[in-house]
């Protein structure tokens, strides 16, 4: 997932729920595949990593911590991901977005699946961390730790009700995207689709918080 080149690139994640049959083959692959926004689960968050600073070291193993709050009641079959990458051109800035509901991109989405789905509420607290350790064959080893708190009356202050975890090889992937998929870009509402687009030159904080915004519009209300 390291990109060549200047320019910062952010890595969101939501959360996605899938049915039964989806999970068969995906225990320990990563898929790659554009999918239904409508699977996911909780508004994204973000991991900017700015290239025109970054040490290489600093790529060998990338740390990030997770937490997301559930805005349905279902079940957590793992982390979904993309990027946004900022051309910070002379001229005008543009913004390339691979969210799923935007136009299909050459590198699609990623779902890093959990040994075991996760139940949750709505309002209901994940947290966890994805740690991608730099390996040979020029990828990632893929490490996906995922837990649901207690909540509600009587529970206990910061109790883990249930975690679950995978380890996956982001050079190994299952690639799903030739498959015929039952969402088509038609099915949304023009102002939930997130397309490359032109913008003022700004500060990146301000860029950051724009393509926040953006994104929350597109985080999946149902699975």
């Amino acid at each position: 997932m390291v990109i060549r080149g200047g320019v910062p690139r952010r890595i969101l994640m939501e959360l996605f729920g899938a049915t039964t049959s989806d999970i068969a083959g995906w225990k320990r692959l990563p898929v790659v595949d554009a999918f239904d926004p409508r699977f996911l689960v909780s508004p994204a968050i973000s991991h900017l990593m700015n290239f025109t600073s970054i040490k290489e070291e600093d790529l060998y193993e990338i740390d990030i911590p997770l937490k997301f709050i559930a805005s349905v009641g279902t079940r957590i079959h793992g982390l979904a991901c993309w990027f946004d990458v900022l051309f910070n051109g002379s001229t005008v800035p543009r913004w390339l977005t691979t969210a799923p509901g935007a136009p299909t991109t050459h590198w699609y989405q990623l779902r890093c699946v959990l040994s075991q789905p996760l139940y949750v509420m709505p309002g209901q607290e994940i947290t966890g961390q994805l740690r991608m350790v730099a390996h040979n064959a020029q990828s990632y080893t893929i490490y996906l730790t995922l837990s649901v708190k207690m909540w509600g009356p009587g529970a206990e202050q910061g109790g883990i009700l249930q975690t679950s975890s995978g380890k996956l090889d982001l050079k190994e992937p299952y690639y799903r995207m030739s498959q015929p998929q039952a969402y088509s870009a038609q099915d949304q509402q023009p102002n939930q689709l997130l397309q490359t687009q032109d913008i003022p030159i700004q500060s990146q904080d301000e860029e950051v918080s724009d393509l926040l915004q953006q994104q929350s519009q597109n985080s999946g209300a149902e699975v």
